[in-house]
């Protein structure tokens, strides 16, 4: 029993003597913690106090920050031709028909041609007659101008005949050889002489005339004739309704049997060598584009070169340009009417690069949290363009270090350690 005793007296004694110590240790580390505290500065957040708060930056540099896109591209022939008829008459045949390939010059639909080869021999046999009489003509006066001035060579010889008789016949009746009657008479020979002589002359200055102007008369009439041959032979030409160009027959409008007029529509043709690529973009892209000149059209797992032409805006939007682009000869060229697309590239902004992340938006003004000789403090920028997580931005030097990616706690005018980094995008 009294050992006992004994050993129950000597337990709180053991447990005084092995808390005495631990509760010096206790009061040394109390006392070094409020030490602490009074020493050392009030920690502003993370990373502030003795040991720096470590981050990752961007370090910035100077690129265009562009954009792919697509647009849906319509091709239409660069060439389309509604052939009409050249004059009238029934459909004989339709050589080529909806979807055939054609040659430049080659007959699509032919129409009858009785009627116009019968107009073609009256217009040659009129040609005919109208030569013969001009030949007629050309003969009858050369004769006549011939007779005439044979005439008046005669109506010449006359004329000097009386006149040197009657010149003698002066000089008898002076002398006395001749009576006034004989002279008289003489005289008036003399006077038929002349008046012949001047029948003679205006013979011939009719048969001149006549020559001149009877004979342009009938040249006129060979040329009017002539002038119908070639518009029956014309005619004739027309009822052969060709194809214009090389192409595609898109549409055959007649058929055998039908009457057709002049002017009238007979089928509409379609290049196929040469098409074009219609496509809208927005206004800013429409001018990067023709900037550029050239585009890639991707039709059936082939893409086909086309060089931009034209630009239009598109009626009734203001937000978007039609821009038409010639398509490059092709073996395989894409069927006409067909739609494909159109991939680009456009440039946004050019200025400094970084991950669209990298921002905070401060009372409707962008900033980035800027690190330079180990502090971080909040700086402006200008946000020029932003697509796909990236943004272009000016206001800072390139090379300039930013926080990314960007701790929610760091606050600026914390100290930072930089343990790692990337180039911009």
């Amino acid at each position: 029993m009294a050992s006992r005793a004994s050993r129950r007296a000597l337990t709180p004694l053991l447990l005084a003597l092995v808390l005495m110590p631990l509760a010096a240790c206790g009061g040394r580390n109390t006392s070094e913690s409020s030490a602490a505290s009074t020493s050392a500065p009030a920690a502003s957040g993370p990373g502030a106090g003795g040991e720096l708060r470590k981050v990752r930056v961007v370090e910035l540099r100077e690129a265009a920050l562009t954009a792919q896109r697509s647009a849906s591209v319509t091709i239409d022939p660069a060439r389309s031709s509604l052939v009409a008829a050249g004059t009238s008459g029934q459909v004989a045949s339709v050589l080529h028909r909806e979807g055939a390939t054609v040659k430049a010059g080659e007959t699509v639909v032919q129409l009858d041609v009785t009627s116009l080869k019968l107009q073609v021999q009256n217009a040659e046999t009129s040609l005919e007659s109208a030569t013969v009489n001009l030949e007629k003509a050309k003969q009858a006066a050369k004769d006549g101008l011939a007779q005439a001035q044979a005439a008046l060579e005669a109506a010449q010889q006359n004329l000097a005949l009386a006149q040197r008789q009657v010149d003698n016949g002066q000089n008898l009746y002076a002398a006395g050889g001749i009576s006034a009657t004989d002279l008289q008479s003489l005289q008036a020979q003399l006077a038929q002489a002349r008046s012949g002589y001047q029948q003679a002359s205006d013979a011939v200055d009719q048969a001149q005339r006549a020559e001149t102007e009877d004979l342009q008369l009938q040249r006129l009439q060979v040329q009017q004739a002539q002038t119908q041959l070639d518009q029956a032979r014309h005619t004739l030409d027309q009822a052969s309704v060709t194809a214009p160009f090389d192409g595609q027959i898109a549409d055959m409008r007649v058929s055998e049997g039908e009457f057709v007029g002049t002017g009238s529509a007979v089928f509409r043709l379609v290049s196929i060598t040469s098409q074009l690529a219609r496509f809208d973009v927005p206004p800013q892209d429409a001018q990067q584009l023709s900037d550029k000149g050239l585009v890639y059209v991707s039709y059936g797992g082939l893409d086909y070169a086309a060089k931009i032409v034209r630009s239009t805006t598109v009626t009734g939007s203001s937000r978007q340009v039609e821009l038409t682009a010639s398509v490059y000869a092709s073996t395989h060229p894409m069927p006409i009417g067909a739609t494909g697309q159109v991939n680009y590239q456009v440039t946004l902004a050019s200025g400094l690069l970084l991950p669209s992340d990298a921002l905070k938006t401060d009372g409707g003004e962008s900033t980035v949290l800027l690190v330079k000789d180990g502090v971080v403090t909040q700086t402006k920028v200008q946000l020029l363009a932003e697509v796909g997580g990236t943004a272009a931005i000016q206001g800072l030097p390139a090379g300039a270090q930013v926080v990314y990616p960007v701790p929610s706690d760091l606050l600026a005018g914390a100290r930072v350690q930089v343990v790692g980094g990337a180039t911009s995008p």
